[in-house]
């Protein structure tokens, strides 16, 4: 991925478009495994169906990655990095709630998108982290005459 101060907002919201929506393949491949492995009761025990956690991950997953894509120049720092965590979590907490059949399960699925809203924040900061220790250490001079340049 190119440099975050070098991409623009259409690219960052092209990378975060594909992204969000590679991620959100990866778990409709794991609820396809959990169809394939419990069948059909797997989800009505959860008052949903294959199709809505697939929509719900898909749609979430998109969601989610145009706002970590909007917001990505944010991810330099460590707080902005667990905020956009949290914040691009929301949409597929949402989309869990809108698939829920029952109105018993929408308190249940609000209590869902803040789990899975928290859940961004500790993923974020790691990944913020592992993105800082990949960066090469600049002395103040090196990026002095960088930015002359």
């Amino acid at each position: 991925m190119r440099a975050v101060n070098h991409m623009s907002l259409g690219q960052r919201l092209w990378w975060g478009a594909r992204t969000g929506s590679i991620f959100g393949a990866m778990f409709v491949a794991l609820a396809v495994l959990a169809f394939l492995l419990g069948g059909e009761e797997t989800f009505e025990k959860l008052d949903t169906s294959l199709r809505g956690v697939a929509l719900a991950y898909m749609v979430g997953g998109l969601g989610g990655g145009l706002i970590t894509g909007a917001l990505l120049p944010l991810t330099k720092r460590l707080v902005g990095a667990a905020f956009i965590g949290y914040v691009a979590f929301i949409p597929v907490g949402i989309m869990v709630v809108l698939v829920r059949s029952t109105r018993e399960s929408f308190a249940s699925g609000a209590v869902l998108t803040l789990v899975v809203a928290l859940i961004g924040i500790p993923v974020a900061v790691n990944s913020h982290r592992r993105s800082a220790e990949d960066r090469p250490r600049q002395s103040r001079v090196a990026n002095d005459l960088r930015d002359r340049t």
